[in-house]
């Protein structure tokens, strides 16, 4: 319980960072969420830039859950207090799902090092995460992200795709 006293205060600063303003009144639910999250890893070192990646995880999962089941208000006083359920563009849709393929096969075009430091690279970790989860070396980190990031410019440039 200690331990949620002293998280609180950091995580309530981060989550409104990173919560975009038409959420910001449900900032309360993600901190709790980034609470939970944290406490469930049981990650003793809870630096900085752990506890913003929590916040903006529960953030993201917020957002994510709004997005899979929109709200559809009820009638009060005969008034109608409903948050519009939106339909995709199909265009939209479309153009989306194509931008998908082509990044994910400019990812599997990449050698085996360059694709993995580019997914830790894409998906938040920092460069000593990477090193820690790799085993790579410092240098080896920067040069395998930096040039894997290179490549996939140059792939999605060929492929009509402007990074």
């Amino acid at each position: 319980m200690d331990d949620v006293a002293q998280l609180r205060p950091g995580l309530v600063a981060l989550v409104r960072r990173v919560v975009p303003p038409w959420l910001r009144d449900h900032a309360e639910d993600i901190v709790h969420s980034a609470i939970a999250q944290v406490i469930e890893r049981g990650n003793p070192e809870r630096s900085p830039s752990y506890l913003m990646r929590a916040a903006h995880n529960a953030a993201i999962d917020e957002i994510r859950r709004r997005i899979r089941r929109p709200e559809i208000g009820i009638e009060h006083d005969g008034e109608a207090h409903a948050v519009q359920a939106k339909t995709p563009d199909p265009a939209r849709s479309t153009v989306s799902r194509e931008i998908d393929r082509a990044i994910r096969a400019c990812l599997a075009a990449l050698a085996a090092p360059r694709r993995a430091a580019v997914m830790l690279f894409l998906l938040g970790y920092s460069r000593s995460e990477a090193e820690a989860m790799s085993g790579w070396g410092k240098k080896r980190t920067e040069h395998l992200t930096y040039r894997g990031l290179a490549d996939m410019r140059d792939c999605l440039g060929a492929k009509g795709i402007a990074p």
